[in-house]
Protein backbone atom coordinates (compact mmCIF):
# COMPACT_ATOMS: atom_id res chain seq x y z
CA UNK A 1 0.00 0.00 0.00
CA UNK A 2 1.15 3.59 -0.85
CA UNK A 3 1.93 6.04 2.32
CA UNK A 4 -1.52 7.79 2.14
CA UNK A 5 -3.06 3.89 1.60
CA UNK A 6 -1.70 3.36 5.23
CA UNK A 7 -2.90 6.53 6.56
CA UNK A 8 -7.09 5.94 5.67
CA UNK A 9 -6.15 2.02 7.59
CA UNK A 10 -4.74 3.53 10.47
CA UNK A 11 -7.70 5.61 11.15
CA UNK A 12 -9.83 2.57 10.40
CA UNK A 13 -8.37 0.48 12.95
CA UNK A 14 -8.83 3.02 16.11
CA UNK A 15 -12.74 1.74 16.16
CA UNK A 16 -11.83 -1.97 15.48
CA UNK A 17 -8.94 -1.24 18.44
CA UNK A 18 -11.83 -0.19 21.03
CA UNK A 19 -14.15 -2.74 20.37
CA UNK A 20 -11.18 -5.05 20.91
CA UNK A 21 -11.32 -3.34 24.64
CA UNK A 22 -7.81 -2.00 24.16
CA UNK A 23 -6.42 1.87 25.21
CA UNK A 24 -6.99 3.83 22.54
CA UNK A 25 -3.28 4.56 20.33
CA UNK A 26 -1.59 7.78 21.96
CA UNK A 27 -0.51 9.97 19.50
CA UNK A 28 3.44 8.92 20.14
CA UNK A 29 2.04 5.30 18.93
CA UNK A 30 0.02 6.42 15.86
CA UNK A 31 3.04 8.57 14.97
CA UNK A 32 5.61 5.51 15.13
CA UNK A 33 3.77 3.24 13.47
CA UNK A 34 2.83 5.55 10.58
CA UNK A 35 6.37 6.40 9.91
CA UNK A 36 7.04 2.59 9.65
CA UNK A 37 4.31 2.05 7.48
CA UNK A 38 5.50 5.16 5.39
CA UNK A 39 9.12 4.38 5.14
CA UNK A 40 8.44 0.60 3.68
CA UNK A 41 5.41 1.86 1.46
CA UNK A 42 4.79 0.53 -1.29
CA UNK A 43 4.06 3.23 -4.48
CA UNK A 44 0.87 1.39 -5.55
Amino acid sequence: MTAAMWATQVDAMEPKIAQAGLPPLSEGERRAILNYLERNAGTQ
